[in-house]
């Protein structure tokens, strides 16, 4: 190799080392970044979920408290179950007797059975229903039956969870297939891929920059959810960083090439001189 070459390679790698090294500190930095930013929004709207599915069971429960302690009069109870339902506190009111019998049952129902808000495992089938029980005693202490207040899960009760957390929501069947969901038609499989096993809330990523994670079930809150929120990185933010880095990369050859040119012209002269003083011309 000349030693202009010698030379350009020796400015190229002072030069272009610093910049490579840098590029990658930059990328890996960013995405480290990113990924923590989203685990811990995926933080925050796991707890706003549980918190808000929380305060419906209890207003379940106490829904049930009332029809139960409206009196063991049926018609009594017949219409305090109706006035829990008019009212909007939940979408139906189930009274069975000791054996299981259906004593009473609100117009328009969901089918049963209804997910129980007591239950931490995954439903063995889709839920239609988030469902509060309490005993049903006369006032002697006897036992009567059972009251169960239901309240709808249905794709307007997905959103409004996603409304409130700010993510995408999707409601798992018991197989872990999806029965309800907020997320865009093209990204559903992939984010149901990417979801870690039942009983992980570790973050996951999918192919195209989503963070996803599991949320229940769990006491307080049993349905099976997935969260997922998008990368927080611009989608051109890598192809920027590789175009810096590769117009760096130019100029550096450039200036490299420049740089050992004007550094070996002194010397090519030189050289030139001497060689003529050696030959007498």
């Amino acid at each position: 190799m000349t030693l202009r070459g010698r030379l350009t390679a020796a400015f190229l790698t002072v030069v272009l080392g610093p910049v490579l090294l840098g590029a990658f500190f930059v990328g890996t930095t960013l995405a480290t970044v990113d990924q923590r930013r989203s685990a811990e929004r995926l933080g925050l709207a796991v707890g706003a979920v549980r918190t808000s599915v929380t305060a419906l069971c209890q207003q379940l429960r106490a829904a049930a408290d009332a029809v139960a302690l409206s009196g063991a009069d049926p018609v009594g109870r017949a219409g305090a179950a109706n006035q829990v339902v008019g009212r909007g506190l939940a979408a139906a009111v189930l009274v069975t007797d000791v054996t299981g019998r259906v004593v009473h049952t609100t117009p328009g129902a969901p089918d049963r059975p209804w997910l129980d808000c007591a239950r931490t495992t995954p439903a063995d089938g889709p839920v239609r229903a988030l469902s509060a029980e309490v005993e049903l005693r006369d006032r002697a202490g006897g036992m009567l039956g059972r009251v169960a207040v239901a309240q709808l899960v249905d794709p307007g009760f997905v959103a409004r969870l996603a409304a409130v957390t700010g993510v995408e929501i999707t409601l798992l069947t018991g197989d872990a297939g999806i029965a309800q969901t907020t997320e865009a038609t093209g990204v559903r499989d992939e984010v149901l891929a990417a979801a870690a096993p039942a009983g992980d809330d570790r973050v996951t990523g999918t192919g195209d920059g989503r963070y996803v994670r599991r949320a229940g079930p769990a006491p307080g809150q049993p349905l099976p959810l997935l969260l997922s929120v998008p990368s927080d990185q611009s989608p051109g933010l890598h192809a920027a960083l590789v175009a810096t880095v590769l117009l760096a990369g130019l100029l550096a050859v450039l200036a490299a090439a420049r740089l050992a040119r004007v550094t070996t012209r002194p010397l090519a002269e030189l050289a030139y001189a001497v060689d003529r003083v050696a030959r007498g011309t």
